[in-house]
């Protein structure tokens, strides 16, 4: 009725909440606890005497009210264990400026593929770059750690060869988990500087 997905959600919130097991005993859930430290959990969040000392007291660093540290992790973990992104996307706007105006690196002219990575598993991402009048080069590989974002110029991609200044591009970024791509162009040729920024394009599998 439910789905494996879900029963490992209630068993992983049950642990937490009643640590021994006591309330409606092999029913929903049954098995083995899965929160490392459950009565030291629960024991900080209702305290000796039942209470919900978090909720009273505002404690500081929980991002959840009422929750201790591990609950909180664990529903942030649940509100995003649905995929976010898609593997395959794509750029067909790429330009960048061969001159810049202002202090360097901030005010380099630039073009940025911000890559959001909000999956447990680490991303490994290739890009391809297409040319108007040559053929594409690539694949670039870059790495985007679990839960973690990467703001990858394209002015800093050298191997196999760089990306040449002044010359219209396109891109096509793949990664083995889910991501999400959004492009970033950095125009500083002149005093009043341009920013674009667009969410790339993806297609579902």
């Amino acid at each position: 009725m439910f789905g494996a997905e879900l029963i490992d959600a209630f068993r992983e919130f049950k642990s937490i909440w009643d640590p021994d097991w006591r309330m409606n005993p092999g029913k929903i859930v049954s098995g083995t606890l899965v929160c490392a430290t459950p009565r030291r959990c629960a024991e900080e969040i209702h305290g000796a005497g039942g209470r919900d000392r978090h909720a009273e007291s505002g404690r500081p660093g929980t991002s959840e009210p009422g929750l201790c540290s591990a609950a909180s992790q664990l529903m942030r973990r649940y509100r995003l264990k649905k995929t976010i992104g898609q593997k395959r996307w794509a750029i067909a706007e790429g330009y960048i400026p061969e001159t810049s105006h202002g202090p360097e690196p901030e005010m380099t002219s630039h073009a940025t593929a911000c890559l959001l990575n909000a999956s447990d598993h680490d991303a490994h991402v290739q890009i391809t770059i297409f040319f108007s009048d040559k053929d594409p080069i690539g694949p670039y590989r870059v790495t985007v750690p679990a839960n973690r974002t990467r703001h990858l110029r394209f002015n800093d991609l050298i191997d196999p060869e760089p990306i040449p200044r002044g010359s219209d591009y396109a891109s096509v970024i793949e990664s083995n988990v889910p991501i999400v791509v959004q492009h970033t162009r950095l125009d500083s040729r002149q005093n009043a500087s341009a920013l674009l920024t667009t969410i790339a394009y993806s297609t579902p599998e």
